[in-house]
């Protein structure tokens, strides 16, 4: 337990680290942004729940008037089990009077958005089940997003070994490669609803390299990348652009996303290399002679700040430049607009062709910068994209 000069310095320190654009519910009885629990002891989580309940009770949707039944048919799904099919939620349904589908899916569709259930509509296989308690969804996905420096590699005792999928282990936590085989065994008669929730996240893709079938692509599961091997990987006729973190901060998975946009965009040509990646590192081959180089870069400040930034390397010509920047930068923005709430901030950068230089990009608009601005044809613009909560292959479709 810390005391009340600690407190203030955790305060300070906080106030400094926060976006203006974030709403602060404060800790108006200590006077704090930020309210001090032990988990240990369980001193001042009465107090944080009190504030949550309050905030809650104030929100619109907590007054927005429901059918008595659908409240029923909630109560009747919670008791059953932490997953039900569409089909079991539509046979409750009936036994209180909702005979019509499109109800039914309304009712749905409002209980996700409170936050009460989840039931997501991108593919079949997710709109086929509707869970009611998340912890069975995290548990599920963490028999296979894990660190098993810190959990046992195999998931319960030696079962993979004794099912004759050790290497198939190995393989998940060495190359972030899962065979489809393991995934089944992970997740049995739900692997199709798993594979297309990882792939709807961006926490998944499918690896359409080296003739492997059914194969699969966990970014946050690859190995750290050595210093010699980045080092043999840089094109020498490269040039660079730079999306820089530093007025704000780049949250962990938003790297591995945009590498399994990338993934998922290369395996769409027949003649792409195989991409060399690591977990904070990934080459990119689009077709046989435009390549993308991505390296995630942490440099820290001071014991409280670290500056982040995602560095692109790209051939230095100015169509496969341009193309290939713009490309990375609508996946950046997917990315932002998915799963960070249009929370990220980033000022980009663009490197001269000489190699010398760095400008911001609106400087180097103006300057028609080469390569990256100037005459070229076919040239993509990214405002243009529509990317909020479209499945990937939409996505990469504009492309």
């Amino acid at each position: 337990q810390i005391d009340a000069k600690d407190k203030k310095k955790v305060n300070e320190i906080l106030k400094g680290q926060l976006i203006d654009d974030y709403k602060i519910h404060e800790n108006f009885n200590m006077d704090l942004i930020f309210f001090p629990i032990s988990n240990r002891e369980g001193i001042g989580v009465e107090s944080l729940l009190e504030s949550i309940v309050k905030v809650a009770r104030d929100q619109d949707y907590i007054k927005r008037e429901v059918p008595i039944k659908w409240v029923r048919v909630l109560d009747m799904m919670i008791e059953k089990s932490p997953w039900l099919s569409l089909q079991d939620v539509r046979n409750l349904c009936q036994t209180v009077g909702i005979l019509v589908k499109s109800e039914v899916l309304e009712m749905l569709n409002l209980f996700h958005e409170l936050g009460v259930l989840l039931y997501l509509t991108a593919t079949e296989s997710l709109r086929s089940m509707v869970i009611l308690q998340p912890q069975w969804l995290i548990d599920s996905l963490c028999k296979v997003i894990r660190d098993y420096k810190v959990h046992n590699k195999y998931e319960v005792g030696e079962n993979e070994n004794d099912a004759g999928l050790s290497q198939d282990v190995d393989n998940l936590f060495t190359t972030g490669l899962a065979s489809c085989d393991l995934l089944d065994y992970y997740w049995g008669e739900h692997l199709d609803f798993f594979l297309d929730l990882m792939r709807f996240t961006l926490l998944l893709s499918d690896w359409k390299f080296d003739r492997s079938e059914g194969m699969f692509l966990i970014p946050s599961l690859v190995s750290p990348c050595e210093e010699s091997e980045l080092f043999s990987i840089r094109e020498k006729n490269s040039v660079s652009f730079v999306f820089d973190f530093k007025n704000s901060y780049l949250p962990t998975g938003v790297f591995e996303r945009i590498v399994s946009l990338c993934v998922a965009h290369s395996g769409r040509f027949d003649d792409s290399k195989p991409p060399f990646l690591r977990n904070n590192v990934g080459k990119f081959w689009f077709g046989a002679d435009q390549s993308c180089l991505l390296e995630l870069v942490r440099t820290n400040v001071n014991v409280h700040e670290s500056s982040e930034r995602i560095v692109g390397m790209v051939t230095n010509d100015q169509k496969s430049a341009y193309f290939n920047f713009r490309k990375v930068q609508a996946m950046l923005e997917k990315v932002n607009n998915d799963a960070m709430n249009n929370g990220l901030e980033y000022v980009i950068e663009l490197q001269s062709e000489d190699n010398l230089e760095f400008f911001p990009m609106e400087t180097a608009e103006k300057m028609k910068l080469k390569p990256w601005f100037g005459k070229g044809e076919g040239m993509l613009e990214t405002d243009s994209f529509v990317s909020f909560n479209m499945d990937i292959n939409s996505f990469l479709d504009q492309f």
